[in-house]
């Protein structure tokens, strides 16, 4: 029999996407289905999903209780961070209605969801971490040391908003373009690359228990994987391509990172290696926007979270495919009758 998985959030070149393809790997097992708050989101129009639905940006829950009733859903799979903070306080309601939310735990998530925090924890428990600063006081700025990265505490997934200050009249304008945008902005200290820098996928178990992993260390050598390239430093993008491979010393650390942050599912960690050592510049409580490719390498993290959270068997866990894993974008021709091709909507 198969599982109905809902992925809410498909927005085009985003994890949802990337979602949909790892269940697709998997046909035979997942009737999959799909939904976003707009009329053009990429993977409204995916081959292969049985049912695209549109949800209601301004009443989100109510629409997606309606989408979960209609299509007899069993599994919801957030397709990025913002679903995934408006359906975890809904997990009561779910679980009454026999439907998994496929997240990790909200402890988790909060403590990931604002970066400062999250350093702090790390910094308390002997990992290694750049030098973290909050607050846009003249004391901050007289402690930063140049270049520096400058980021929101919460949403720089993906480096939304993120910037290398080259100097402290950097720093200050990168800030306060932060401040205005609503968020609380965060410097640290710049890591240099040149000992690798990495992304890593990272499950445990419902119960807290790792089941394993994979790392890619990433290249830099096409405009899809960094938003900002200079003598000063590299900011890479949410595209990652590179070496995949289980990188057994370096994912010792990150495992004992999940472990201590008492992870109860994905989590998708990023940094780089100094000397040997890993740090950690970014945590993200959710499957990462590289999941197809750690999919394709034998890796499928989507599945096996599935798999755990309903109780099936996991009779096979292929050896990693070591290799180069590129990436591109791709394109998709849509009616301007958007409503016949979509004519599901429940908005409608």
């Amino acid at each position: 029999m198969r599982i109905n998985v809902l992925v809410a959030g498909v927005g085009g070149a985003s994890l949802g996407t990337e979602i949909i393809k790892c269940l697709k790997l998997k046909s035979e097992l997942y009737n999959i289905f799909v939904c976003d708050i707009s009329p053009l989101a990429y993977g409204l129009f995916e081959e292969g999903v049985a049912k695209a639905f549109l949800s209601d940006e301004k009443d989100y829950w109510g629409s997606i209780e309606r989408i979960c009733t209609e299509a007899g859903i069993q599994v919801i799979v957030p397709g990025g961070e913002q679903p995934m903070r408006l359906l975890n306080p809904h997990l009561r309601e779910l679980a009454a209605k026999g439907i998994v939310l496929a997240s990790n735990g909200q402890e988790v998530v909060d403590v990931c969801s604002n970066k400062a925090k999250l350093f702090e924890v790390l910094a308390a428990n002997n990992v290694p971490v750049p030098r973290t600063y909050s607050g846009t006081g003249n004391d901050v700025f007289a402690s930063l040391s140049y270049p520096c990265i400058v980021k929101p505490s919460k949403d720089s997934g993906g480096s939304a908003f993120v910037s290398l200050a080259h100097d402290e009249e950097d720093a200050r304008i990168y800030a306060n373009q932060i401040v205005k945008s609503g968020r609380e902005p965060i410097f640290q200290e710049y890591v240099p690359v040149s000992g690798g820098e990495y992304s890593f996928s990272v499950l445990s178990t419902p119960s807290g228990e790792v089941f394993g992993g994979v790392g890619i260390r990433k290249v830099f050598d096409i405009k899809l994987m960094y938003v900002y390239k200079s003598k000063a430093g590299i900011i890479s993008s949410g595209y990652s391509q590179g070496l995949i491979s289980s990188f057994p010393e370096i994912f010792k650390q990150v495992q004992d990172i999940a472990t201590l942050l008492n992870s109860h599912g994905p989590l998708n960690i990023e940094g780089r290696v100094v000397n040997g050592r890993f740090i950690p510049f970014e945590i993200n409580p959710r499957f990462s926007a590289t999941t197809y490719l750690w999919a394709t390498a034998g890796f499928n993290d989507v599945d096996y979270f599935i798999r755990l959270l309903c109780g099936l068997p996991i009779n096979e866990r292929p050896a990693i495919i070591e290799g180069y894993y590129l990436r591109s974008l791709s394109e998709k021709f849509v009616p301007t009758e958007v409503g016949a091709v979509l004519p599901n909507s429940v908005r409608d």
